[in-house]
């Protein structure tokens, strides 16, 4: 939990602003964005087969690019 207390003669935007670098640093923000949606965890190795797939995809695309067949 973050606690600050306005210091004196600070403005609004000047306390927002540090509250908000407050936030970030402390990843509480991250944090609830990551539990927003609930991931079923996956295996090592089906992640790393995901990612074969997605990086074999991405040089075909890229292959095709390169001969004019897509753009």
């Amino acid at each position: 939990m973050i606690n600050l207390t306005r210091k004196e003669n600070e403005t609004t935007s000047a306390f927002v602003r540090r509250f908000m670098m407050r936030v970030q640093a402390s990843g509480t923000l991250k944090e609830s964005k990551a539990k927003k949606f609930f991931r079923k965890p996956i295996s090592r190795s089906l992640r790393r087969v995901a990612a074969l797939t997605r990086r074999k995809k991405a040089f075909e695309r890229a292959r095709l690019r390169k001969l004019g067949r897509i753009k």
